[in-house]
């Protein structure tokens, strides 16, 4: 019997046999010491997940999906990751009061209350000041926008009176400190009585547990030189750009149906709301951040960019593309075409059906980017062409099937009137250059990027594996490495050290358990995935000092290497071709020699080849 942990989620996952609960979701057989299943995170037709008994993790070997026990119920059911402590807890017939305890609020969350408070009672005036004589403008212009009383009220809507400093005297007859209500910087003036929202149409944001952390207000007088919009001000509990509008609801309602809207405004979701669509949230014309990035990851769903089909709402799409690309996140984008409407002018002007045809008009970034490149040039001569096709090489990059990648040669070939041919060859230049196998002879592409990222991460993998199955392995990076190359390695190296410090082994469900719950984690499903399987390895050798300083040998060659392309760049610039070349022979002189001299190094011991991981 497992003894009783500290920590709520480690107690939970060494009760629980992760065969007897990812069994309850699919078929498992038994394999030697494991168990195999089909993988229900792809489409799997030989049994590719793994399951370990010993170390209570999976793995799959084909889409790499792998953690622990609430890693699978998280990604399964889609659900948070405590939603999932309390449906293992279920599971397994787990009493503990530390499971009712989890929407108890933090310490964090304690501190902040009395802000949430004044927050909370300020809507509650506006609110009540819509349905008042003043509020009547506000009230006929929210139902003049479509919304009836259900969706005012779903969404709390309100109005500012413009008696401006009436909400200030109710929240200091309310009982609030002035200390707290100064800190929200909700009012302006002096003495700062003055509310900012005075005079519009108030929509109140909220956090992902729904407590109203701000507002935005809208101006009803069309004719005023105020700004169309304002936003509470920064503080304690909003920051805009850790924010997305109707995330609380939409937070449900996205992993339900397996995808969520990523649109511009209020309205927009509004609009989406009325049709049906319940999975949207706004970006209140903020730019995308690393934030926004988080909390999508978070929901682990599919996105679906639905900006405005503006020029500025379509180039923010291909932004926003960009990013989520490089973050390998799953999604895709509307095609808006010929469209030049903004949602809810869709919707009052074609009604539903015509919405619901417009968002599901999805495309992937790479027909989208092609698109959006065709769309804002002529393309009428050679050099607009070229840079299209130059343009759209490290997009294409981002296709995974063979059969997809052939098609959006195709097209791209059509669109800029080149031969098949020249753009397949274009690609194949491309691709090769950065997998380290430069075509080019061009001295300037003599060391990709790709070579050295590969040089690099070899030998941090093979050191990475040693470290998760042995202590000494740790402290030979802690006193010799120190940092990977690779940022998902280095994570993963950063965690061990701090975990061994407490710990003469590694308990890989354990440190899953807290990479899981690390909400500031970027490439958060990368790190488990690749934990997973340096830990299911097939054949770890053991521990051995040479090979560690082998690792170390060849990680230092390609830092070398990486300072010295630095200093070379920067010499090759602005130098004719002649010197170019002069510069590259003078660089490969020094590197053979330095290399010459690693190799004199005494070999104290004689190397040992089962130390280099049989993957």
């Amino acid at each position: 019997m497992a003894t009783r942990s500290n920590n709520l989620y480690d107690d939970l996952v060494s009760r629980a046999d992760i065969v007897e609960v990812i069994s309850s979701y699919i078929s498992v057989n038994k394999h030697g010491r494991n168990y195999r299943a089909l993988c229900p995170f792809h489409d799997d037709v030989n049994p590719s997940l793994m399951i370990s008994t010993d170390k209570q993790i999976f793995k799959c070997f084909v889409c790499g999906t792998g953690g622990n026990a609430l890693t699978f119920i998280t990604k399964y059911e889609k659900l948070s990751y405590k939603q999932a402590a309390i449906k293992l807890g279920n599971l397994i017939g787990y009493q503990d009061e530390r499971l009712t305890q989890l929407t108890i609020k933090s310490p964090r969350q304690q501190q902040l209350s009395p802000y949430f408070d004044v927050l909370t009672d300020l809507n509650n005036y506006y609110v009540y000041s819509l349905m008042t004589e003043e509020g009547k403008e506000a009230y006929d212009y929210l139902k003049k926008r479509g919304l009836d009383d259900e969706m005012i009220q779903k969404y709390q809507l309100g109005y500012g009176l413009k008696v401006a400093d009436a909400s200030h005297e109710y929240l200091v007859k309310k009982g609030h400190v002035e200390r707290i209500i100064d800190e929200l910087d909700l009012y302006t003036g002096t003495p700062k009585t003055r509310d900012r929202m005075s005079g519009r149409v108030v929509f109140p944001i909220t956090n992902i547990d729904g407590q109203i952390i701000g507002y935005s207000g809208r101006i009803l007088d069309e004719a005023s030189s105020s700004a169309k919009y304002v936003n509470s001000s920064e503080s304690k509990v909003f920051q805009k750009a850790q924010v997305l509008f109707n995330l609380a609801n939409a937070n449900e309602s996205a992993r339900r149906d397996g995808y969520v809207y990523v649109v511009e405004g209020f309205m927009d979701v509004f609009a989406l709301d009325k049709v049906g669509i319940t999975s949207a949230v706004a970006l209140m014309g903020t730019a995308f951040s690393r934030e926004h990035i988080k909390i999508l990851r978070r929901l682990n769903v599919e996105i679906r960019l639905a900006l405005d089909p503006d020029n500025a709402g379509q180039l923010a799409m291909m932004n926003i593309g960009e990013q989520l690309s490089k973050e390998k996140l799953d999604f895709r984008l509307v095609a808006s075409g010929s469209e030049s409407r903004d949602l809810d002018e869709i919707l009052e002007q074609d009604g539903s059906e015509a919405v619901n045809n417009y968002v599901n008009n999805l495309v992937t970034y790479p027909e989208f980017a092609l698109n959006y490149h065709q769309n804002s040039g002529q393309l009428t001569n050679v050099r607009d062409r070229r840079d299209l096709v130059a343009k759209m090489m490290p997009i294409f990059t981002t296709i995974s099937s063979p059969l997809i990648l052939e098609e959006a040669l195709a097209k791209l070939a059509s669109v800029s009137g080149f031969e098949l041919s020249s753009i397949k060859k274009t690609y194949d230049n491309y691709t090769a250059r950065n997998r380290g196998q430069s075509i080019s002879h061009n001295p300037n592409d003599y060391y990709p990027e790709r070579q050295l990222i590969h040089r690099y991460t070899m030998p941090e993998r093979h050191m990475l594996q040693a470290m998760v199955h042995d202590k000494r392995a740790v402290e030979y990076y802690s006193q010799n490495v120190k940092y990977f190359y690779d940022e998902i390695y280095r994570t993963i190296a950063d965690y061990l050290l701090v975990y061994y410090k407490e710990h003469d082994e590694v308990n890989i469900s354990q440190i899953i358990n807290e990479l899981t719950a690390a909400d500031d984690l970027v490439l958060q499903d990368e790190v488990i995935q690749e934990l997973s399987s340096l830990a299911l390895a097939r054949h770890v050798p053991e521990f051995s000092l040479q090979a560690m300083e082998e690792y170390k040998e060849a990680i230092d060659e390609a830092r070398f290497d990486e300072l010295e392309k630095i200093r070379v760049d920067n010499n090759l610039e602005g130098k004719s071709e002649a010197e170019q070349v002069a510069i590259m022979n003078e660089f490969n002189k020094k590197r053979a020699k330095v290399l010459a001299d690693r190799r004199k190094r005494p070999n104290t011991q004689k190397k040992d080849e089962s130390n280099l991981t049989d993957e």
